[in-house]
């Protein structure tokens, strides 16, 4: 039998292949659907190894099931059908898993991208700063490619979950001591509104309580957070520069509330965001946690463009805190520093570039594109994409110094002759005025300056 030889070029093409980066393989088996079912599930890490599991696992995320290609919760299994916990690709030791669709996301890394930005920058949090120095406050993740009953089904990303462990809260024994609350709804997590409240309930004013879980652990305790919103709400001047220290985390709040604003997200003013405190029995400060940042770098949601110099949303602690005496200042300082490092344009540029670079040398970013492109309206083309964020990015970032230059300035008079001429303004929370809604004698924002309006 003759042996076929292979040409230099053949040679060269299956060396390439052979050196190509290789991304983790998930292989999920199952009939899965809204409720949780059994199935196994390999993950195969970029070395090749290879590890078993059993698994439970459902279609998670409101937005995500009205996609095909599905986001999973899934949870690891012994042989005997308890929880297993055990460490993926790294990260945490848990049972309880999220893989990531991105279904809407024509970068597929959005989320993982500000995730990383996230845990980068922002400040330590009073639990990991003064009790729990392994708390977490977001999640760590690794990019995998799915096979699902066999069939390919795209770029995942592998997620940690923001739960109790994450945040290491004190657990709920005779009493309740930590608890976490999520922002599913706009209905009051913004804390423009509250009611009165049910611990019996698991549900509050757009809330829903993570932990405890109320249908586990019969009860949960909603009083630290109707408390935290109404002193937002109604707490005079003088009350709140006195307490509010005591009532919110806001060296984190403020990193929040800059960090939004940086990735323009417009879904995630109070509304997919976490709220925890530690221990209520010995702490009364309220954190926040981000969630769910698909809808930024430039797109919505449903994956419309969002234009780099618009600004959008509110919070009410937002707004009782830019009342106060030179917290809009120390908070420009907080920006401006952050620009020379985490949030210069090279490095946000750098962040993106390393995924889609990693896409492409595996391979994935061509397999994707010919699974998926067109499903459901999403068309993908991640080179151009590339293209938009990078010069997306230069565009917010000269719209957010402009807002933040104004409180490195005084407040100074501007003619009528330069107010015609300004495009943009906007009032001290960062919400857009139209010029014809200025009123006389407010303080306003326009081309970096804050002026008082004549």
């Amino acid at each position: 039998m003759k042996t076929k030889r292979l040409g230099l070029s053949a040679i060269l093409a299956l060396l390439a292949a052979c050196a190509m980066a290789q991304m983790p393989v998930v292989r999920l088996n199952g009939n899965f659907g809204d409720d949780y079912s059994t199935g196994t599930m390999s993950l195969t890490d970029a070395d090749g190894k290879t590890t078993q599991y059993n698994v439970k696992s459902k279609w998670r995320g409101h937005t995500a099931k009205q996609y095909d290609k599905k986001a999973f919760a899934v949870k690891l299994l012994d042989d005997s059908g308890d929880d297993l916990d055990a460490s993926l690709l790294g990260m945490r030791e848990d049972n309880n898993w999220i893989l990531d669709a991105m279904a809407a996301d024509k970068a597929r890394m959005r989320n993982r991208v500000s995730f990383d930005l996230w845990n980068d920058f922002a400040s330590d949090t009073y639990i990991r700063k003064e009790y729990e120095p392994e708390s977490v406050n977001g999640t760590r993740g690794h990019f995998v490619e799915l096979y699902l009953n066999g069939s390919y089904h795209g770029i995942y990303c592998l997620t940690e979950k923001i739960d109790r462990k994450q945040l290491k809260l004190k657990k709920y024994k005779d009493e309740v001591r930590g608890l976490l609350y999520k922002g599913d709804t706009w209905e009051g997590t913004n804390f423009y509104a509250y009611a009165d409240y049910d611990n019996s309930q698991p549900t509050w004013m757009g809330w829903e309580s993570q932990y405890p879980d109320v249908e586990n652990d019969g009860t949960t305790d909603w009083q630290p957070l109707h408390d935290a919103i109404k002193f937002a709400l109604e707490a005079s001047g003088a009350e709140f520069a006195a307490q509010a220290a005591q009532l919110y985390d806001l060296p984190v709040w403020t990193d929040y509330f800059i960090f939004i604003r940086l990735l323009l997200a417009v879904d995630n003013h109070g509304k997919n965001t976490f709220a925890y405190l530690y221990d209520k029995t010995k702490d009364s400060r309220l954190g926040i946690a981000p969630w769910d940042l698909d809808a930024t770098w430039g797109r919505n949601y449903d994956g419309s463009t969002l234009a780099p110099d618009f600004f959008h949303g509110g919070h009410r602690l937002l707004d009782r805190l830019t009342e106060q005496d030179g917290y809009m200042e120390s908070a420009a300082d907080r920006y401006f520093e952050l620009r020379k490092t985490f949030f210069s344009a090279d490095s946000l540029k750098a962040r993106f570039r390393k995924y889609f670079d990693y896409f492409d040398e595996t391979g994935a970013a061509q397999r994707e594109t010919e699974r998926w492109n067109g499903v459901n309206g999403v068309e993908l083309d991640l080179a151009g994409e590339r293209q938009y964020i990078e010069s997306w990015i230069d565009g917010r970032l000269a719209a957010v110094d402009d807002y933040f230059k104004a409180y490195t300035t005084s407040i100074e008079s501007i003619g009528a002759a330069n107010k015609d001429k300004a495009e943009r303004f906007f009032d001290l929370q960062g919400r857009p005025v139209s010029k014809a809604a200025l009123r006389k004698g407010e303080v306003y924002v326009s081309d970096g300056k804050k002026f008082i309006h004549q």
